[in-house]
């Protein structure tokens, strides 16, 4: 699935359950703030779960195998809330109808090109 086709099921399946209420006007910027905090919350929650982990986050990230990666329940919970969000801002994107693909790729290809931390001291 591409970035473009998460946007559209993302978007289906958050009005299909609720999420957006009939009447919901979309150039509200109140509504577009409620969905940001929500994108915000489930990162929030993915920072929780990586608190909860028995396991070392350094040593995950140094084993490349799925497996490795995901050996405690705490570690699924993180890869989870971080899905949440993608999927989160996916609707939104589409929503809004924001060419989520396009701004992507153009990002990645102006980091490219940044100094060493952006700059910043982190």
């Amino acid at each position: 699935m591409d970035i473009q086709e998460l946007q559209k099921e993302a978007h289906r399946i958050a009005v299909e359950h609720g999420f957006w209420a009939v009447g919901d006007e979309v150039a509200n910027y109140r509504c577009f703030a409620l969905r940001i905090a929500l994108v915000h919350s489930e990162l929030s929650e993915a920072l929780e779960a990586a608190r909860a982990t028995d396991v070392s986050l350094d040593a995950v990230r140094n084993d490349y195998t799925f497996a490795g990666r995901l050996r405690s329940t705490a570690l699924a919970n993180v890869a989870e809330e971080l899905a949440d969000a993608v999927i989160r801002i996916a609707d939104l994107a589409e929503a809004f109808r924001i060419d989520l693909q396009s701004a992507v790729e153009t990002k990645m290809a102006h980091n490219e090109g940044r100094p060493w931390l952006h700059g910043k001291r982190f």
